[in-house]
């Protein structure tokens, strides 16, 4: 049964690494191989392997069929269905997933999306879960950044079977159609705004909103900080921990209930009759979460461990726990793609493997204190390559904090909950009480968290070394008795101290990052890095700094910055470089506006130079110190090598350009150009083009940006004269290897590409 379980994972986690999807017709295969696996008494390895595979395939193809026609994508169009998730509510625009039931009669395609994400950019009318509503919006297909180390937006709106995003338009036509219908998502809602009205707005009620209803949109991102540092974010997540706390307390309290009832005990032992107990409360705190997936996971595992007791089945731990994975991967087989279904189910595995030992007996302190110790060693490997951190603080801050918030917190904020309902007053005290305690526990996580060498950083290891580090930290925990156990820290040597391949002496890497409508891009040499640019501040909580640039960096093994420059003051090159600012020392900072940057940044100027490790680098614009916010006025880079050189011109315009050709002509000669401000029809003049005289020019540009960036008429200069075009939008972040020997082009969506990625 367990090679049978693994064989079927196996097989899905095949699918979900193809670059495109095979034919839905190799579907149909899936009951053959279903009939001949259960045909024999020992199914083969290989037929539940292509189980997997088919049953994965199937599912994607029913996902994937569902989608918005490119000739839909930016048409205003009318559409009614309702609310269907708890609105994200900022300051402003409020966010939501829609339903929608009814498309425009002149819409002909078939399979049109059902679940959509929107933005509506005011807070007037208020939208509520459940609601009707007739909204003109407007949609695009599914599209993300795509960079080596960021997060796949796409594949997460993929798994969650959202296959078009947008914007609601103001129009006459929007308009509620018909209140929240009384159920699961507006009881939610209105539990929501009790604990605001009775808690209001700061840290204390969001983290209570969290652990009362899974509903994390309150936090800031300075929350989100401390409790990444210390390991505790699985705290606010209504799992498996807290599914299993509940659901203890309902046994217990049911089994002790059960026998005052003599005649009850003769019909059913009480033993069973508090699993039966348990079950519903377990249902009705995932109900609270609105059925989450870490709630789904959670439910499956009590449910199959449920039966098992109840049918008098004597399976063993390890045995329930990859039931209860079979049973995930029937639900959802796409649930692969979801970090918490690999950390739920490793936690309960490590547990398993490490306190499953015939251990000397100790106190219940040591025991929980152990397996705290555990859980830190044995999701090291799969916490470095799902989130490439790993909080080194994890087992001291958890051993406070989980019983803490399970043993004190919850119980007070469940029943508070059900209180307000029947004695509103004593529920919202309860309340209180609760905020109280995680505001008591708040200062001991913000003190872990400020130790600076609490959060071990690391590239997201290759799949070979993640299972040598899962090898290795299984080897790690077995009991001190077994020989040579220490091999296994050999295992996780390379996730702890990774070699990252880095540019010869006189070579560098050139990186046009995937930023939307903004510019980043970063050069490597051999022991030097520099970052041009950081992307745009879409809002107080993402900016591409954060998102984007600090990944990368992190992917590549870099802990510091020797450079920074940011061509001019415009959000769309300098919105993140706050988040790079506290992710990373940096040692110098050029700026055509630096007084809108750290104290000790300089001016850029004409005649700068310098050489890293063989490479030149030259500011050749502005001439003079404005400090004046203009686009003519960017800081304009070339990088010389042996090669081949490149040229980062910023914004700059048509006055610019100009200027540049006047005082250096013969330096503007390049390979390699970033195309001035996007490739707007205010830049790239012929003359400019043809003194540059790249062989490739890249467009740092939005997807379907408003400006319609880059501009046709520029495309068609460019093509005139050769040159090979890339345009982040399409391509996600472009790579230059600029060797010796030339240069080698790599684009993020071909090496990185998923079936589920747009442009397919």
């Amino acid at each position: 049964m367990r090679t049978g379980i693994v064989a079927f994972l196996l097989g899905i986690l095949a699918l979900v690494q193809c670059p495109s999807l095979p034919s839905a017709g190799l579907a149909d295969l899936l009951p053959v191989c279903l009939l001949l696996a259960l045909a024999q008494p020992r199914p083969r390895i290989t037929l539940l392997f292509a189980c997997g595979f088919l049953y994965a395939l199937a599912h994607a193809h029913a996902v994937l069929d569902e989608h918005l026609p490119p000739e839909l994508e930016g048409q205003s169009l009318t559409v009614s269905g309702r609310v269907i998730s708890l609105p994200d509510v900022e300051s402003h625009r409020v966010r939501f997933e829609f339903a929608v039931d009814t498309w425009p009669a002149a819409v002909n395609a078939q399979r049109l999306p059902r679940y959509i994400r929107l933005s509506w950019y005011t807070r007037d009318p208020a939208v509520s879960a459940g609601e009707r509503w007739r909204l003109r919006i407007r949609l695009k297909q599914p599209h993300g950044f795509i960079n080596p180390g960021g997060f796949d937006y796409e594949g997460w709106l993929f798994s969650h079977g959202i296959r078009a995003t947008g914007y609601v338009r103001r129009s006459d036509l929007n308009q509620r159609l018909a209140p929240a219908v009384a159920g699961l998502l507006h009881w939610r809602e209105q539990l929501r705004e009790s604990i605001d009205a009775r808690l209001g707005d700061g840290r204390g009620t969001a983290l209570v909103t969290a652990l009362a209803l899974g509903d994390r949109s309150g936090l800031t991102q300075g929350d989100w900080d401390v409790l990444r540092r210390t390991g505790t974010s699985h705290l606010l997540a209504i799992s498996g921990l807290h599914i299993g706390l509940v659901a203890a307390l309902a046994f217990f309290a049911g089994r002790w209930l059960w026998s005052l009832l003599p005649a009850g005990m003769h019909r059913l032992p009480a033993q069973q009759a508090a699993i039966l107990l348990s079950l519903p409360a377990a249902l009705g705190y995932a109900a609270l979460a609105g059925f989450a997936l870490p709630t789904q996971r959670a439910l499956i595992m009590l449910l199959v461990t449920a039966l098992a007791v109840l049918g008098r089945q004597r399976l063993r731990p390890g045995d329930v726990l990859l039931l209860a994975l079979l049973a995930v991967l029937l639900v959802d087989p796409l649930a692969v793609l979801a970090a918490g279904l690999w950390l739920s189910f490793l936690a309960v595995a490590v547990i398993l493997w490490g306190m499953g030992w015939r251990l000397p007996q100790a106190g219940l302190w040591w025991r929980y204190g152990r397996i705290q110790c555990l859980i830190a060693i044995g999701m090291l490997p799969v916490l470095l390559f799902w989130f490439q951190q790993f909080p080194l603080f994890s087992a001291v801050a958890n051993l406070v904090a989980v019983p803490w918030v399970s043993v004190g917190v919850v119980p007070l904020i469940l029943l508070g909950l059900v209180l307000l309902v029947a004695v509103p007053a004593a529920g919202g005290q309860l309340l209180v009480l609760a905020k109280w305690l995680l505001m008591g526990l708040w200062p001991w996580l913000e003190w872990l968290g400020g130790v600076d060498v609490g959060l071990l950083e690391r590239p997201q290891p290759a799949p070979g070394l993640l299972f040598a580090g899962l090898a290795g930290a299984a080897l790690l925990l077995l009991p001190r008795a077994v020989p040579s156990r220490w091999i296994g820290l050999l295992w996780l040597l390379p996730l702890i101290w990774p070699q990252t391949p880095r540019p010869a002496p006189g070579e560098y890497r050139f990186a046009v990052l995937d930023v939307g409508q903004g510019l980043a891009a970063v050069v490597e040499t051999a022991r030097h890095v520099l970052v041009y640019d950081t992307g745009a501040r879409f809002s107080d909580s993402f900016n591409a700094g954060a998102a984007v640039v600090v990944p990368y960096l992190r992917s590549r093994s870099h802990d510091r910055l020797d450079m920074l420059i940011v061509s001019h003051g415009d959000n769309d090159h300098i919105g993140g470089t706050a988040a790079l600012d506290g992710a990373f020392p940096i040692d110098r900072v050029l700026s055509s506006v630096p007084s809108e940057l750290p104290e000790t940044a300089e001016h850029c100027r004409q005649g700068q130079a310098w050489q890293w490790d063989g490479v030149h680098f030259r500011i050749l614009h502005p001439p003079a110190v404005t400090g004046v916010n203009d686009n003519n006025q960017s800081c304009v880079l070339r990088i010389a090598g042996p090669g081949g050189t490149v040229l980062v011109p910023g914004d700059i315009e048509a006055s610019a350009e100009r200027l540049l050709i006047e005082r250096a002509a013969r330096a503007l000669a390049a390979d390699v150009l970033v195309a001035p401000h996007h490739g707007s029809r205010s830049s790239s003049t012929p003359r400019f083009i043809r003194t540059v005289q790249p062989d490739y020019t890249v467009f740092s540009t939005g997807y379907r940006n408003r400006y319609q960036f880059p501009d046709s008429d520029i495309i068609q200069r460019y093509e005139a004269r050769d040159v090979t075009l890339f345009n982040t939008a399409a391509d996600g972040a472009v790579l230059f290897d600029v060797g010796r020997d030339g240069i080698r082009i790599s684009k993020a969506r071909l090496f990185q590409r998923r079936f589920w990625h747009h442009g397919r």
